[in-house]
């Protein structure tokens, strides 16, 4: 019968007879061994794919390493070359800064100010700006006949001439002059011997500290000069002789509460630096400035900055 041909149920489910014949045993081990090479292959490009991109990612992060090295050296030179260029102007502005008028004069002072300070790490969040009506009238009037502090002095930036000759204020002199150096101070002490006043020396090679504070607090002196460091010192120091730093300028030996003129002289050394840019005298003036002069600009408007 036909339904013989078709064989037995069991007989199509036994698929033993398949294991039998080697030819069927040969192609699955040829496409085992085919899919296995395939995989390795497969396995060979993708590790070539992700070498390639490592390579690229490497090859990125070097240029932009390199970029940004040559962008960081490039914002470090401009930097330096600023700061340079700003050195550089700053030196050359207190060369002639007595010259200039008051609003030049405020904005140079202004600036080295707060540089020396905030390198110092001195607080001047407090400080107003300094403006032009701090400053005493320019000198570039006297280059004319000659500068001369005498003449300065009596061209009008001072309230009275004869309140100068009879000053009678101990600790507190009607005008201090700050100079760069002892020597410096000596040359002005020369100009000034015409006015025939008593002047006070405060230096470091004419008293020592002590001796000039009983001298400032026994004395009255309508001129005083000095240099930054020494008048620093003794605007801290106490009247009383303690170990104790004075807190208030008006109770130390140099007081400036009746002081009318303070004189910064921006004489120029052999290498054409001046008294705000010395390294040896900037900081000392500024922080004398900041803690002697500003507070008394801050309570009245008698008191001047003048630039010699």
């Amino acid at each position: 019968m036909g339904g013989d041909d078709l064989g037995s149920e069991d007989e199509y489910l036994d698929q033993s007879w398949g294991k039998s014949k080697e030819p069927v045993a040969d192609v699955e081990e040829v496409d085992e061994e085919g899919i296995e090479t395939h995989e390795q292959s497969e396995g060979n490009s993708r590790k070539r794919k992700i070498n390639d991109q490592n390579a690229k990612k490497k090859t990125s992060l070097d240029n932009l390493n390199e970029s940004e090295t040559k962008e960081h050296d490039d914002v470090k030179l401009r930097k330096k070359v600023k700061k340079g260029s700003m050195q550089a102007l700053m030196l050359e502005t207190s060369r002639n800064i007595a010259d200039e008028d008051c609003e030049v004069q405020a904005t140079f002072l202004w600036t080295t100010f707060t540089h020396a300070l905030k390198m110092s790490g001195d607080d001047i969040e407090s400080v107003e700006k300094f403006n032009s009506t701090n400053f005493s009238p320019t000198t570039k009037a006297l280059v004319k006949n000659g500068k001369s502090m005498p003449v300065y002095f009596k061209s009008g930036v001072l309230s009275s001439n004869k309140r100068l000759k009879k000053w009678k204020e101990p600790q507190s002199p009607m005008v201090l002059i700050l100079c760069a150096s002892a020597r410096r101070s000596v040359a002005i002490l020369k100009d000034l011997s015409s006015l025939n006043l008593r002047i006070g020396k405060l230096f470091p090679k004419n008293m020592k500290l002590d001796e000039q504070i009983t001298m400032l607090k026994q004395s009255s002196f309508g001129i005083a000069v000095g240099t930054p460091n020494r008048i620093l010192k003794l605007s801290q120091a106490p009247v009383d002789g303690s170990d104790d730093t004075g807190v208030d300028n008006e109770d130390c030996a140099l007081s400036l509460e009746k002081t009318e003129l303070v004189v910064i002289d921006c004489h120029q050394d052999q290498k054409r630096f001046t008294i705000c840019t010395l390294n040896d005298t900037a900081l000392d003036l500024m922080k004398f400035i900041r803690h002697a002069v500003v507070p008394q600009m801050q309570k009245r408007k008698d008191i001047k900055i003048a630039m010699f």
